[in-house]
């Protein structure tokens, strides 16, 4: 994720530290649901 600039880095840590979930695992679970709606 090295190109993301450093705002998101600083927003993605926060919303990391503050839900104890990574943002890797959020996304994927959007996706997830979104493919299981595309059906």
């Amino acid at each position: 994720m090295g190109w993301l600039p450093p705002r998101a880095k600083r927003v993605r840590a926060r919303h990391e530290s503050a839900t104890g979930d990574s943002a890797d695992a959020a996304l994927r679970r959007v996706l997830e649901a979104l493919a299981i709606r595309a059906q």
